[in-house]
């Protein structure tokens, strides 16, 4: 059988589409935070990273998060399976560069388990009425709700996450990658995404841009 056509957006297809782009200015990004880091005689991008448990509210967004708008019925179905079986891979964050209002922490991946632990917090000692109507707020039905009486008593409530610097190409490349997997990420959110990396961060080419994606997410 010939195979299916895929209409999916390369990284490659990505990072020249922004050619096409508008002038579109990034205030929250830190194009500074790569020149920081060589800098600093201290830095050591293979030392270990800390691990903490912190408050969903501490996690920011990285600023060059392609997905604009999680899907919340995703968010509620990754939340249960947590609350289940618990954060199996940790996320990834960086301290928050000065100058940035993005929370304690910006997130590098993970945005997902952060979203899905921040809706098992609101959840937290409800009676169950009060949880089907928040998850009704998701898209879950009353009947897909009641399983979740079950799993709340011991659903974690603060995200595992690896904490380390992470510069700001290394940051980008990693938002890019992981969501570049996802089927149903929006063409333009990408192109977006890939437009706001190569005008804020110097050293990116559209060529060295698609390729760090790629690598990155091959590992």
């Amino acid at each position: 059988m010939p195979k299916k056509h895929q209409s999916k957006l390369t990284s490659k297809h990505a990072a020249h589409a922004v050619a096409e782009a508008t002038t579109t200015e990034y205030p929250d990004a830190s194009p500074v935070v790569d020149e920081q880091l060589a800098g600093n005689p201290d830095y050591d991008p293979y030392a270990r990273p800390e691990v903490a448990a912190l408050d969903p509210a501490e996690l920011g967004d990285n600023p060059w998060q392609p997905r604009l708008r999680p899907s919340p019925r995703a968010v509620a179905e990754l939340a249960y399976d947590i609350a289940l079986h618990g954060q199996i891979h940790p996320a990834l964050a960086r301290p928050t560069p000065p100058g940035a209002q993005n929370g304690t922490y910006q997130l590098a991946v993970g945005h997902q388990r952060r979203n899905a632990i921040a809706l098992l917090a609101r959840l937290k000692d409800k009676e169950f009425p009060q949880v089907a109507a928040v998850l009704g707020e998701y898209g879950l039905s009353e009947d897909e709700a009641a399983p979740w009486r079950d799993v709340l008593s011991h659903a974690p409530l603060t995200v595992r996450v690896e904490i380390r610097p992470i510069p700001d190409s290394e940051m980008a490349t990693l938002a890019l990658s992981e969501n570049e997997k996802r089927a149903n990420l929006a063409p333009l959110e990408v192109i977006a995404a890939y437009d706001k990396a190569l005008k804020t961060i110097p050293l990116f080419t559209t060529d060295s841009l698609a390729a760090s994606v790629g690598l990155a997410g091959s590992t």
